[in-house]
């Protein structure tokens, strides 16, 4: 045997959902770029930063398809509804709706998320828990667990 011989053992790590997600929709330079690819960025300038667009498994270079997120404004309350495929479920995520009189003060609503799948789609309600009636602003607060 000769003894010239380097072995270098390679280990491979399973990725990350969020991690085989971007290696499927950009490139190696775009990857190491996080304006292109960041959890915060918008490649398509839809409005949807990427961590949206996984976890609603939508196209972040297409600006026409975009996650189907809704707000519904009733009996005092605000509701917010997200459409999603039922087989994106694994990409969990926590959810909180937060509001805010002014867009500087912002307070998360207590109620937790509810999920209803259903025809191979899961519905994502959050719900706000008080009446809204000095609240002028929402937002949906979206971090991977």
């Amino acid at each position: 045997m000769n003894g010239n011989r380097n072995v270098r053992p390679e280990f491979a790590r399973e990725l990350a959902p969020l991690e085989g997600w971007q290696l499927a929709h950009f490139s190696g330079a775009e990857q190491s770029d996080p304006r292109i690819s960041g959890r915060t960025a918008d490649p398509d300038g839809d409005g949807m930063v990427n961590l949206r667009e996984f976890l609603s498994g939508t196209d972040p270079r297409n600006p026409r398809i975009r996650p189907r997120i809704s707000a519904v404004v009733e009996d005092g309350g605000i509701e917010i509804l997200w459409v999603r495929s039922s087989q994106l479920s694994e990409r969990t995520a926590s959810w909180s709706l937060e509001l805010s009189p002014d867009l500087t003060a912002w307070q998360g609503s207590v109620l937790a998320p509810i999920s209803v799948i259903a025809d191979g789609e899961e519905t994502l309600v959050l719900r706000s828990s008080d009446s809204v009636t000095d609240v002028r602003y929402a937002r949906l607060r979206v971090e991977l667990e």
